[in-house]
């Protein structure tokens, strides 16, 4: 996690968590970040508005957005290496221009409410990078980890996804000294129930070989039952984690477009902190 992106939405009030988190991370990899603040106030763009009043809010917005900046703690920290402030509309457009120099680099979305900002998930859809959604919640003194792979999915045969997963899960982990588990989910619909132990004999089978294959076995791993769009949540509640990691894409002839189901279930409610891992389809 070299120089990250962190991007952050101006005058919003984050706890102390978000700060400490960030530095936690900065300090783990030995390195600094770059803080890309987005300032745009929809308001300020209604066509009711006139020129003499729009511009004397637009000066008080500006203004106030500055205090905010010199004033905030990520901003001023030792860690912080650059700070921008941009006032555009298109932040997706932004950070993809800076996130497109360099695949690798991860870009941080810092949020501070039970919903994401829209211009959060125009970024999921937009890049490829490796993607961090850091909200207010507190790690523990070792923060507790959960990556939950696919290994059975039809359009991803080779397990490229999975494998990519692990292999950030592994680094974050050895970085932070984090507890690691890996979970995979088996849901079987109704109309398929006469044939659940077979399809779940199946699903057990091929994630154990993922784990062996990949050299997992001394990490926890459990197979867990159900739909993913409600396991992953309940069994990130039920361990206390403070970190999910998942897949970022749809992995069908849709994939470049779409953010994928089980992921946009997990950013309409987050249950922790989420790291968005979404390979590059074209190697």
């Amino acid at each position: 996690m070299n120089n990250p992106l962190v991007i952050i939405p101006a005058l919003v009030k984050l706890g102390f968590a978000i700060e400490a988190k960030l530095n936690l991370l900065c300090e783990a990899f030995s390195s600094s970040y770059e803080l890309l603040t987005y300032a745009d106030s929809p308001p300020l763009h209604r066509w009711y508005m006139g020129a003499g009043e729009l511009s004397e809010a637009d000066d008080h917005f500006n203004q106030s957005v500055a205090q905010w900046c010199e004033q905030f703690g990520l901003a001023v920290s030792d860690h912080c290496h650059k700070t921008t402030i941009y006032r555009g509309r298109d932040i997706d457009r932004k950070v993809s221009e800076q996130a497109q120099a360099d695949p690798t680099r991860w870009v941080i979305l810092i949020h501070h409410g039970a919903h994401l900002p829209a211009a959060y998930r125009e970024i999921i859809q937009t890049i490829n990078n490796p993607i961090l959604l850091l909200g207010s919640h507190p790690w523990l003194e070792t923060p507790k980890m959960i990556a939950a792979i696919d290994p059975v999915h039809e359009q991803d045969r080779g397990q490229y996804a999975d494998k990519q997963i692990v292999k950030q899960a592994l680094t974050l982990r050895h970085a932070l000294q984090a507890e690691l588990s890996i979970v995979h989910s088996c849901y079987v619909p109704a109309y398929l129930l006469k044939y659940k132990a077979s399809i779940n004999a199946t699903h057990q089978e091929e994630f154990d070989n993922f784990i062996a294959d990949n050299k997992l076995l001394n990490y926890n791993h459990r197979l867990l039952q159900g739909s993913p769009d409600t396991t992953l949540p309940q069994h990130v509640k039920n361990q206390h984690a403070n970190i999910l990691l998942v897949g970022s894409v749809a992995r069908g002839y849709l994939a470049r477009k779409l953010i994928g189901s089980t992921t946009e279930h997990l950013l309409d409610h987050p249950p922790c902190d989420l790291v968005l891992i979404r390979p590059d389809t074209s190697s």
